[in-house]
């Protein structure tokens, strides 16, 4: 094995269950059978046992022992903390090789917002070795602080290694049936909060095609965690829910795994966000050969079918007129060889 590869996540992999961390699960996975040694740091309370994750008890004490002790070659961060990037990027002045990778809008509120946070970014984004941005609008931002040649549009999908895990019982009783078979995923928020998954307005969506008289079956599939605040939100969405006596058509299924089983049992998958990133379910979706519905909120994929953000009518309409028997839909490549070939590159140099 080349002693030059080995790299550290800056994070985790699942549980729990989200775009960064089936990233790092999944690239994790396919780097080690490419024969690099892969470790993650753990900076959440909940210990791991694995042999590749080291826990962080102590932020500063761990910090410092980066500068002091030897540490991989190359690090590969993702945080939506500016102190954290900045941190990170200054192991250059160490000769390592820092990736900072960005997948939703935590850049650019930092740049909006101004102050330190929007400083340590600016000079993060000056000191590190590679930025990755999942979507080219990211790029573009990074793009005016920093070289250009060192920033990458990389989406984070990677597919699955296999395909054989079978979705819960409780998806194949409720998808048992001819009607139409929708899946939408994410979190729920508070009335004060941001409704980034556009969960709310997807009821709204159903709404409109229940009065339609549209036969259809909808999957909305929630992801635990542990916010004091997580049961009194479900609540609140379950009461908007009943509120448009949708109890028969919807299933909200609070999930601990991967998604992509659920979605293999769909007809359609729905992307309703107001706001966002890439979206490693939208390329799931695709790379499973699956209609994919998104709101324009950002760029999205190719084979993508847009409609206006936050417009519930468009997006009934959409769902109502899918035509789904005889389309020969052409799958979604994933990302791993392209991050691969940028850690080679970073390997090869020896500044």
């Amino acid at each position: 094995m080349n002693n030059n590869k080995n790299l550290a996540f800056w994070g985790t992999e699942a549980p729990p269950y989200g775009g960064m961390s089936v990233h790092i699960q999944r690239l994790t996975q396919y780097l080690q059978n490419k024969e690099w040694k892969v470790i993650q740091y753990n900076f959440k309370n909940d210990k791991r046992d694995k042999d590749y994750i080291i826990n962080v008890p102590n932020l500063l004490i761990w910090y410092l022992g980066l500068w002091f002790r030897k540490s991989p070659k190359i690090h590969y961060v993702i945080t939506t903390r500016g102190k954290i990037r900045f941190l990170a990027s200054l192991l250059t002045l160490k000769r390592k090789k820092v990736i900072l990778r960005v997948g939703g809008e935590s850049l650019k509120k930092a740049i909006n917002n101004g102050g330190l946070d929007q400083l340590l970014n600016i000079w993060s984004l000056k000191l590190c070795s590679a930025f990755i941005g999942v979507n080219k609008d990211i790029c573009l931002l990074a793009q005016q602080y920093t070289d250009s040649d060192k920033i990458h549009h990389i989406p984070g999908f990677i597919p699955p290694q296999n395909l054989r895990e079978d979705a819960p019982k409780e998806i194949n009783s409720f998808f048992k049936t001819d009607a139409l078979k929708l899946v939408v995923t994410g979190q729920v928020f508070g009335k004060s909060e941001k409704d980034i998954y556009g969960l709310y307005h997807f009821i709204d969506t159903l709404s409109v095609l229940k009065e339609k008289a549209f036969n259809f079956k909808a999957i909305i599939v929630v992801y635990g965690n542990t916010k004091s605040n997580f049961d009194m939100n479900l609540n609140m969405f379950t009461n908007y829910l009943h509120k448009y006596e949708l109890k028969d058509e919807v299933l909200i299924y609070i999930n601990t795994d991967e998604l992509w089983p659920i979605i293999k049992m769909s007809d359609v998958f729905i992307r309703p966000s107001i706001s966002d990133g890439d979206a490693n379910s939208i390329r799931e979706a695709l790379y499973l050969g699956k209609m994919v519905i998104a709101s324009d909120c950002v760029p999205r994929p190719h084979h993508c079918i847009l409609y206006p953000n936050l417009d519930e009518i468009v997006l009934a309409n959409e769902i109502s007129k899918l035509e789904l028997k005889g389309k020969e839909r052409e799958k979604e490549d994933g990302n791993q060889k392209k991050i691969e070939r940028l850690l080679e590159n970073l390997v090869s140099i020896r500044r």
